[in-house]
């Protein structure tokens, strides 16, 4: 039989900081429902208190069984920078901290529509990149017919490099 170490702390109303034998993780909510954050994922339950009924769903990261040889193809779409993936961890950290004062300070519901608002609002932000001119501006061609060229050149280009992959 193993050792288990759990220990949770309550900051705020409605968030707590669980620190157990393998990590830390951030929960919000409150006893009929809440969301734990950590580093195996996002998971939301419910429950019925005092009932023993509840229900558990993984929303992001690894499922408990999946074996870590599995490859996944990744998502098509652009891929995420370090960076931007920096800035969406702050952005959430940021949300919790903004639900959980409003929270604790209007009421939970509150709390709740800010930590969307803020952490949405930061996460648009860390993702989307400015257009810059130069993508924006149409190439000034001196005839019809060099435009074409142009065009066509552009199409066997990105055909060659579909092809590659």
């Amino acid at each position: 039989m193993g050792i288990r170490f759990r220990k949770s702390i309550k900051v705020l109303p409605g968030v707590k900081i669980n620190i157990g034998k393998t990590g830390v993780s951030t929960s919000i909510g409150d006893r009929g429902a809440h969301v734990t954050v950590g580093k195996r994922g996002v998971n939301a339950s419910a429950s019925i208190p005092g009932t023993g009924l509840s229900y558990t769903t993984k929303i992001s990261g690894q499922k408990k069984n999946a074996s870590a040889k599995t490859t996944k193809k990744p998502a098509p779409g652009r891929q995420l920078s370090k960076e931007e993936s920096k800035q969406i961890n702050w952005a959430f950290l940021a949300g919790i901290l903004a639900g959980a004062l409003v929270g604790y300070f209007v009421g939970f519901f509150a709390g709740v529509a800010a930590f969307i608002v803020v952490t949405f609002a930061l996460i648009i932000r860390a993702v989307s990149k400015p257009i810059s001119p130069a993508v924006t501006a149409a190439p000034d061609y001196k005839s019809k017919e060099a435009a074409q060229l142009a065009l066509l050149a552009t199409l066997k280009a990105i055909k060659a490099q579909k092809e590659k992959v």
